[in-house]
């Protein structure tokens, strides 16, 4: 069965809480799966350094997503 991340703080940016709710949709471990095969060095840092369900992990798997997908937009666009 396919876990999903906790739920995103009220306080994050909406660049990463679009790309949040991605991995959400695509559930944890398949997001995981995805950044392991595209990132490995990368992933296995963020995916070791957090319990499975603190909010920067998800951030940062949510931020990376964006990346391999190639929408991630520029963080300067929500600083208006």
């Amino acid at each position: 069965m396919v876990r999903t991340l906790s739920v995103l703080p009220n306080d994050v940016d909406p660049f990463h809480r679009d790309h949040y709710a991605q991995v959400r949709k695509l559930g944890r471990d398949e997001a995981e799966t995805l950044l392991r095969d595209n990132y490995p060095l990368v992933a296995s840092a963020i995916l070791n350094s957090w319990p499975p369900n603190e909010p920067p992990k998800g951030i940062a798997l949510a931020s990376l997503l964006g990346i391999i997908s190639n929408r991630a937009e520029p963080v300067s666009r929500w600083k208006r």
